[in-house]
This record gives C-alpha cells, structure tokens and sequence, in this order.
C-alpha cells in the first residue's frame, strides 16, 4: 500500500513563502520608512504605513502563490502528477521571492530620483531608464554589492528551507489535497480582492519626497497592478474607475 501524504506537507511550503515575503517587505518598507522619515508627519501616518503596507503584501503574497496552491494539490494527488507538482512549487515560488526581492532592489535608486516607486509607465517617463538605474547603483556601489548578495543569500536559504528533496516524496491524499487546493485559492483571492480593492495605486506624481501611500506599496504589486490586476477588476466590477 502506497503511503499517503497529507496536505499539510504542501501547506508548510507555502507559508514559508509567505512568511518570507511578509518579514523582507516589512524590514524593506521600515527602511524606507526611516530613509524618508519626514513624510510621516504624525503616528497616523505610521499606522496607515505599515497597516496598509500589510494588505497590499498579503495581496501580493495571494497573487503570486495563486496557480501554485489552485495546482500543485492536485498534481501531488494523482499518478504521474509529482513531479509537475514538485517543479511548480520549487519554482514559482522560489522565482518569485527572487522577482520581488529584485523589485525592491532597484527601488531605491528611483524612489530617489523620481519620488515614486518604478513600474512601466514610471520607467517609460524616464529617458534611458537603465542607464539611470545603473548609474543610481553606481553612485552607491557597496549598499548595491550589500543588496546584491542579500538577494542571493535569501534565494539560497529560501531553496533550503524548501527542502526539495523530501517535497512530495509519495502521492498527496486526494482529500486533504482538494481541500488546500479550494481553501487555499479562496484565501488567495480573498488576499488580492482586499489588497485591489483598498486605496489602489497612487497616481504617479513625482517630488522630491514620496507620499505615505507611495511607501506602503511593495513594487512588485505596482507593476503587476496595471497590467495583470486592474483589467481582471474591469472585468468583475461595475465601478468604471477600476
């Protein structure tokens, strides 16, 4: 009899991606927020930072584990499905620590320049938008050698901890496997509805300081907003201004 594992096998994995995002967009937004300690004018302002800053990351969080945790369930719980299963979890999750983490390493260079965090209509306003991110890196090379190899490090820890070599091991049970796959895609839906449907993405105005808002962003959901959010509220929604 072949044994059988439960969901919870895949369910670990997935919190630690969440887990990882949540504490590295945190610490990322804490340092940004005292780097530009002058926008926060009142305590106010730092509760709407960081309250707000936690919605959009659980939102980004949905959005990217979103296929994943729909999927990989279901792949682990058939014959032949594993190793599909085993590829997504590994690396969608492990590329999307690594796209966020490289959003936020290029933010700073920006956020500097333009006021704002980037995203395309942001680098297409700038002329030569790599030449300025590169010259930004540049003007600072040991906080961008310092960054560079954080990323690397978290990428590797991140893949460790994964434990690839245990993951799905033998089949899912079917049951458990299904509940995660409904459960776990609701929760994520329900993370981006909440995220899409709070203050939303301020306009891009520029300045020599960025707004409150503009912090409690991460990037990675600013760029993803535009082209991958907003038309799917298009479609789902009566209000014309989303």
């Amino acid at each position: 009899m072949v044994a059988l594992l439960s969901a919870t096998h895949l369910l670990r994995r997935f919190a630690l991606f969440a887990l990882t995002l949540l504490f590295l967009l945190t610490a990322s937004r804490a340092g940004y927020a005292w780097w530009h300690h002058e926008v926060l004018a009142s305590g106010n302002d730092a509760l709407r930072l960081f309250v707000n800053g936690l919605r959009v990351d659980l939102a980004l969080v949905g959005l990217l584990s979103l296929p994943a945790i729909v999927v990989a369930p279901l792949l682990g719980a058939v014959r032949g499905g594993r190793g599909t299963a085993r590829v997504l979890v590994t690396g969608s999750l492990t590329l999307a620590v690594l796209a966020v983490l490289l959003a936020e390493y290029l933010t700073p260079g920006v956020l500097q320049l333009a006021g704002v965090r980037p995203d395309a209509q942001v680098f297409a306003a700038m002329q030569d938008a790599s030449a300025v991110t590169l010259s930004a890196l540049r003007a600072a090379p040991l906080p961008a050698l310092l960054g560079a190899l954080l990323i690397a490090l978290v990428t590797i820890a991140f893949i460790a901890r994964l434990d690839t070599r245990r993951l799905l091991a033998h089949p899912l049970s079917s049951g458990s496997a299904t509940a995660l796959a409904l459960l776990g895609g609701a929760a994520c839906l329900l993370a981006v509805w909440s995220g899409a449907t709070g203050p939303g993405v301020p306009p891009a105005v520029g300045g020599a300081s960025p707004s409150v808002d503009e912090l409690a962003l991460n990037t990675a959901w600013k760029m993803l907003y535009g082209p991958v959010v907003e038309p799917v509220l298009s479609l789902i929604s009566s209000d014309p201004t989303r």
